[in-house]
């Protein structure tokens, strides 16, 4: 069980997953025994982690030229920035697919994959699935801002080789400076 000084700080700072853990494991003691409980906390203590864990956001804005101080705005009418913060696998990859859906028609998206710290094959071919759609219906994606580990899972998956080094960037900023480049 837990030390009165630590019961208290969890329910001082209202820490719903600890107090969810001590109570299954006080009444699982009561009703088994206590290695009964302690599993079944490891338990529950694993499936909180899993839901905490697979909790993503998902932003997506138009480009604001401004704040890049480029004055091309029409260069940038057709492109959608996404911003995912949190691991992409399995039990979230349908949230990534929604955003991608609600994305206006004839709208190109710009990836930003720096709050992603880990993926998983699920959503890698989520991702090869939007890249097909995007490239048949002549739209563009690019994927920015993503750490090594997650770009090395992008290239044993054949994903850069589909979409290009071209459509690879260290920033977003980096692309939309690009972008502008491009349409002079």
């Amino acid at each position: 069980m837990n030390e009165w000084e630590a019961i208290r700080f969890l329910f001082k700072n209202k820490l719903k997953s600890g107090i969810i853990e001590f109570f299954v494991t006080m009444i699982i003691t009561v009703i088994f025994d206590l290695s009964t409980a302690i599993l079944a906390g490891i338990v529950v203590g694993f499936l909180l982690f899993i839901v905490k864990i697979s909790q993503i956001e998902i932003n997506s804005s138009q480009i604001e030229p401004e704040r890049i101080s480029q004055n091309h705005h029409e260069v940038f009418t057709d492109w959608t920035v996404i911003y995912i913060s949190g691991p992409l696998f399995f039990l979230n990859s349908s949230k990534l697919k929604q955003a991608i859906d609600e994305l206006p028609a004839n709208t190109n998206a710009v990836l930003s994959l720096r709050g992603v710290p880990m993926i998983d094959v699920t959503s890698i071919k989520l991702l090869i699935d939007i890249y097909s759609i995007f490239h048949k219906e002549e739209r563009q994606i690019v994927f920015a801002s993503m750490n090594p580990k997650l770009k090395e899972s992008f290239k044993r998956t054949g994903l850069i080789s589909m979409v290009g080094e071209e459509a690879i960037y260290p920033s977003v900023n980096e692309f939309l400076l690009d972008l502008v480049d491009k349409n002079k």
